[in-house]
């Protein structure tokens, strides 16, 4: 019979799953909101009712902006997958390696995440994520956007 604090472990990871799903939905809607604003602004400076300045600038501040809030997002999610780390660790320790219980894997949730600095969430966060290619790559997205429209490249 299964121990009773692996049953309520299990209960922890996916509560914290739960949040993580949560985050990753804010994260797309910001996304969404960006992409929509970025829409209307060149809708707008197609339609002549925008001048070419006020709509680059607008477009880089609402990209930095939202860049910023899904950065701060990230704290949230670090924290969760921190804490499934440890609950999926300990539940594994109680397991030979070969046979580890359904659901989990031997190898930890995330252990790139375990060696980062324990500084300020949204600054961490931000420069964690400036190094990271796939996020790097939708903030030049959003970025080049507004550039390319405008310059016409």
């Amino acid at each position: 019979m299964e121990k009773e604090w692996i049953k309520l472990a299990w209960q922890e990871f996916q509560l914290l799953q739960q949040i993580i799903d949560r985050q990753m939905n804010i994260r797309w809607r910001i996304r969404g909101w960006l992409l929509g604003l970025q829409t209307a602004l060149a809708v707008a400076l197609y339609t002549e009712r925008l001048d070419s300045s006020i709509f680059l600038s607008i477009a880089l501040f609402a990209t930095a902006v939202a860049w910023f809030l899904e950065m701060s997002e990230n704290f949230v999610t670090s924290e969760c997958i921190k804490r499934q780390t440890l609950i999926e660790d300990s539940i594994n320790s109680q397991y030979p390696k070969d046979n580890p219980p359904q659901g989990f894997s031997v190898l930890g949730t995330s252990s790139v995440l375990k060696k980062t600095s324990e500084l300020l969430p949204s600054l961490k966060y931000i420069g964690y994520s400036l190094l990271k290619p796939r996020r790097l790559f939708i903030l030049l997205i959003f970025v080049l956007l507004p550039l390319l429209i405008e310059y016409g490249f």
